[in-house]
C-alpha cells in the first residue's frame, strides 16, 4: 500500500491461483485446474488464466477491467480448445448468443475464441468457433449434417459462416453466411451447396418447410437429389426473406398423386424463387414413353398452395397405368374413359393439371394426339370399341382433349375393314355418373351394314335395317348424340340427324329394290318410350320390278316399329313441316306413294299408290307391245297385306287412259276384226277406265270400259300375278252406247 497523507491510499495486489476451482450457476460446467494470476492495481482488476479445464476443454485467456469504480466493466478474451459444444453448453451462454447458435444446432468439438466486453452500456461480443468435428441442423433447412469443419463468427450484431463443410450420405455440403442484425432487422445472406446427390428420404423431406414439403410429398419422389445451390437473402425483416434454391433430380422416380402416372429415370431441376417452386427441364420414362415435365408450386398468402403441372409425352401406351392416372381423382371419370375402351399407343400427350393443396380443388386438361401413319412415331395403332357403340374401330387417328369431365374429339379418323370413319365430337360426364356423347360432324364412307354394325346399333334401328337387308356400301354423314342417366340400369338414349347415301345398292322393300342411287335424311331419337324418327327420301334412281324410278322425293317417319311413308307421316313430323306423298318419276309419268309398314309383325303394310300422266306408249313397249300407241295413263292402287307374301295382298284400284290411240292396241285390233266399225269409229277410241281389286294373287277387273266416238266396249276379267289373263267383253253401239250389245269371245281377246 502506498500513498501520502494528502492522497488516498493506493492498493496494489498480486495473487497466483493454482489448481483453482470455480462454480457458478451461469456456467454449464465448473472451472477446474485453474492456473491463473490476479492483479488489482488502483481499483482496476486483471485476471490472466494460463491454464484450466472447462468440461473437456482447455482454457486460456484474460479479463481486464476498465472502470475503477465498477469492476464488472471490462474486456474478456477467452480461448477454449477442444470444447464440446452442445445444448447444455449453449444454455449457459448469454441469451442473444444462445439464440444465434440455436439457429445452427451445433454439436461436436470446437475451438472457441471469445471476445467479450462490457465497456459500453450494451455488452459486445465476438465468438469465433473453429468447428473441428461438428454436426449441425440449420433452422432454415434442418437436414442433419455431420463431421463439419469451418469457421463461424458470431457478433452481437452479425453472424458469419466461412466455408463450413459437412458430410451427409458421403457427400460434402458447403455453407457460407453473412447476416447482420440477425435478431430484429436481419440483412444479408445464407448459402448452401453440395458436391453430389443424396437419397430422397424422410430426413430430406422433413427438412423442407411445411408447405414445400406438402408439394414435394405429392410428387412422391424416390431416387437421388443434389442441392446445387440455395441462397436466403434478408432485407431488414424476417418476413421479407428472399430465397433461391436449385435442386437436381437424378435417376429419380415421381408419381404425382393428382395424376398418379409413374415416371422413372427422372432427371431435371427443382427451382425455388421466393414463394414459387418450379419444375424445369424434367424428363423421364414410362416404358417406351419419353416424358417431359414442367410445373410450379406457389405458396399462397392464405396458407394454401397452388400446384400447376405440365406434362408432355411421346409414344405413350394407353395401358392400365395411364387409365388409372386419368380416373384416379374421380370415379365418374373412370366410367367416361372406360366407355371408350381404347388400346394402343399415342404419339403425343400433353397434360395440364392445377390444384389447391388444402382445398383439393383441381383442374385437369389432357390433350392426346394420334397422328396419321406417315407422321406417327410409334408402330402401335390405336383401337377402340366404345361401350355406347360396341363396334371395332381400328387405325384411329385424331386429337382428344379432356377438360374437367369433358372429352373433345377433333378430326378423328378410323377404319373398320374397308369402312372409313371421320368425325368431330365431344363427350361429357357429370359427377352423378350420367354421361353424354355428341358426334357433331360424322362421315362414314363404304359402310357395310354387316352383323357387327347391326349388333352395335340400338335394337329397333338394327331390326329395321336387318329387314331392309341392304346389300352394298353406304355413305353416312350427319350428327349423332348418345346419353345415359345416372344408374346402372338406365337405358342409353340415342338421337341422330343423319344422311345416308348409296351407290348401286339393293334393299328389300317387300320387293327387291336394286341399283339404288341416292339416300335419305333421317332425324330421330331412341329412348325408353321407343324409336321416333322422321326424314326425307332423296333417291336419284332405283330399279323396282325391272322398272327404273327416278327423282324419288318425300317424307317418312319411323314410330317404334311402324314405318310411315308420305302423308301418313304427317303427325310425326316437326310442326313446321307438312307431309306430302312420296313422289318419283317412272313409266313416263309421276308415281306417288303413301304407306304404312309394321316392321315387327311380319312387315304388314298398307299403301296408296298412284300414277299420274304415265306414258302409254312406254308402258306398252315395256309389256312387249310394239304398236305405235300414244296416250297418257292415270292409275291408283290401295293395297294391304304382308310384304313378301303375295297371297295376303288385298286391295282395289283404278286405271284411266286418256288421249290414247287405243285402236293401236292389239287387244282392240282383235275386237275390231269382229265388230264391223268404220275407220272413223275405230280411230275414235281414245280413253278407257278400269276398276279392279286384288285377292288371292289375282287382279280382278270387275269393270273395263274402252270409249270411242259412238261405240264403247265393256268388259271384265282377271289377271294372275304370273301375268296370265282372262277377259270377257261386250260392245255398245249408238247414242248413249247402251242400246246394242255385242258379246265377244273370251279366248279371242285372251289371245289378242
Amino acid at each position: 500500500v502506498t500513498g501520502a497523507r494528502s492522497y488516498p491510499p493506493k492498493l496494489t495486489m498480486v495473487a497466483n491461483v493454482n489448481r483453482g476451482y470455480v462454480r457458478h450457476n451461469m456456467l454449464p460446467y465448473p472451472l477446474t485446474d485453474l492456473r491463473a494470476s490476479i492483479r488489482l492495481d488502483g481499483g482496476l482488476a486483471q485476471i490472466e488464466v494460463n491454464d484450466g479445464r472447462f468440461g473437456g476443454a482447455t482454457l486460456s485467456g484474460q479479463w481486464a477491467s476498465t472502470d475503477p469504480n465498477d469492476l464488472t466493466r471490462g474486456a474478456l478474451d477467452l480461448v477454449a480448445d477442444n470444447l464440446r459444444i452442445d445444448e447444455h453448453l449453449i444454455s449457459g451462454m448469454p441469451n442473444d448468443l444462445a439464440k444465434q447458435l440455436r439457429k445452427y444446432n451445433p454439436e461436436g468439438n470446437t475451438r472457441l475464441e471469445l471476445e467479450y466486453n462490457t465497456i459500453n452500456a450494451e455488452p459486445e461480443y465476438e465468438l469465433t468457433a473453429h468447428l473441428l468435428d461438428v454436426s449441425v441442423k440449420l433452422s432454415a433447412f434442418p437436414y442433419p449434417l455431420a463431421h463439419g469443419q469451418g469457421i463461424v463468427k458470431v457478433r452481437h450484431d452479425s453472424v458469419e459462416v466461412n466455408r463450413f463443410r459437412a458430410k451427409s450420405h458421403g457427400r460434402t455440403f458447403t455453407i457460407n453466411a453473412n447476416v447482420k442484425h440477425p435478431v430484429l432487422k436481419p440483412t444479408g445472406w445464407v448459402e448452401f451447396s453440395s458436391d453430389g446427390p443424396i437419397p430422397i428420404d424422410a430426413q430430406l423431406l422433413n427438412a423442407l418447410k411445411s408447405r414445400t414439403r406438402e408439394f414435394v410429398s405429392k410428387l412422391q419422389p424416390n431416387g437421388m437429389l443434389q442441392l446445387q445451390s440455395a441462397r436466403y437473402e434478408y432485407h431488414g425483416s424476417k418476413q421479407d426473406m428472399k430465397r433461391f434454391i436449385a435442386l437436381e433430380l437424378q435417376q429419380a422416380s415421381i408419381v404425382y398423386e393428382k395424376f398418379p402416372y409413374p415416371l422413372h429415370r427422372v432427371h431435371g431441376k427443382l427451382i425455388c424463387e421466393d414463394h414459387v417452386w418450379s419444375l424445369r427441364d424434367m424428363t423421364g420414362y414410362n416404358g417406351r414413353a419419353f416424358i417431359q415435365c414442367n410445373g410450379t408450386f406457389t405458396e399462397l398468402p392464405d396458407g394454401d398452395g397452388q400446384i400447376a403441372l405440365q406434362l408432355a409425352a411421346t409414344d405413350l401406351a394407353v395401358d392400365d397405368a395411364l387409365r388409372h392416372a386419368m380416373v384416379a381423382s374421380s370415379q365418374s371419370n373412370r366410367h367416361l374413359f372406360d366407355s371408350f375402351n381404347i388400346e394402343g399407343s399415342l404419339d403425343h400427350l400433353k397434360l395440364d393439371v392445377s390444384s389447391r393443396v388444402n382445398s383439393g380443388k383441381k383442374s385437369l386438361v389432357i390433350h392426346a394426339s394420334k397422328w396419321v401413319p406417315g407422321r406417327s412415331v410409334t408402330s402401335n395403332e390405336i383401337k377402340m370399341k366404345p361401350s355406347w357403340f360396341p363396334y371395332d374401330l381400328n387405325q384411329v387417328t385424331g386429337e382428344f382433349i379432356y377438360r374437367d369431365g369433358t372429352i373433345q374429339m377433333l378430326d378423328v379418323n378410323a377404319r373398320h375393314k374397308n369402312t372409313r370413319f371421320a368425325f368431330d365430337g365431344h363427350a361429357r360426364l357429370l359427377p352423378n355418373g350420367s354421361w353424354s356423347t355428341r358426334i357433331d360432324t360424322l362421315n362414314i364412307d363404304k359402310l357395310e351394314l354387316d352383323a357387327p354394325l347391326l349388333s352395335a346399333l340400338p335394337a329397333p334401328l338394327s331390326d329395321g335395317l336387318r329387314q331392309l337387308d341392304v346389300d352394298g356400301q353406304v355413305m353416312l354423314s350427319g350428327e349423332l348424340e348418345l346419353s345415359q342417366a345416372a344408374g346402372v340400369d338406365q337405358q342409353v338414349v340415342v338421337g341422330w340427324d343423319l344422311s345416308l347415301d348409296t351407290t348401286n345398292a339393293s334393299i328389300n322393300g317387300g320387293s327387291r329394290i336394286e341399283h339404288l342411287f341416292g339416300g335419305v335424311r333421317i332425324t330421330g331419337r331412341h329412348d325408353s318410350s321407343g324409336t321416333h324418327c322422321f326424314g326425307q327420301i332423296q333417291v336419284d334412281s332405283m330399279m323396282l320390278l325391272g322398272e327404273q324410278i327416278r327423282d324419288v322425293r318425300g317424307p317418312f317417319a319411323l314410330e317404334n316399329n311402324r314405318l310411315l311413308v308420305g302423308k301418313w307421316s304427317q303427325r310425326f313430323l316437326p310442326t313446321q313441316q307438312s307431309a306430302s306423298s312420296l313422289f318419283g318419276r317412272s313409266l313416263g309419268g309421276v308415281v306417288s306413294l303413301d304407306a304404312q309398314v309394321d316392321l315387327e309383325d311380319e312387315a304388314k303394310f298398307i299403301l296408296q299408290l298412284n300414277l299420274a300422266n304415265g306414258d302409254l306408249a312406254y308402258i306398252a313397249r315395256r309389256q312387249g307391245v310394239n304398236s305405235k300407241t300414244a296416250g297418257r295413263t292415270f292409275a291408283s292402287l290401295q293395297l294391304h297385306g304382308v310384304a313378301g307374301k303375295r297371297s295376303t295382298w288385298q286391295g282395289d284400284g283404278q286405271i284411266d287412259l286418256q288421249k290414247a290411240d287405243l285402236y293401236q292396241l292389239p287387244l282392240l285390233m282383235s275386237v275390231f276384226n269382229i265388230v264391223s266399225l268404220n275407220d272413223s269409229d275405230v280411230r275414235s277410241f281414245n280413253s278407257s277406265h278400269i276398276d279392279f281389286f286384288v285377292r288371292d294373287e289375282t287382279i280382278r277387273m270387275n269393270r273395263i270400259i274402252f270409249r270411242g266416238g259412238n261405240v264403247a266396249l265393256y268388259g271384265q276379267g282377271r289377271m294372275k300375278f304370273d301375268s296370265s289373263i282372262d277377259l270377257d267383253f261386250y260392245a255398245a253401239v249408238g247414242q248413249g252406247r247402251s242400246n246394242f250389245e255385242i258379246p265377244l269371245l273370251r279366248n279371242v281377246l285372251t289371245e289378242a
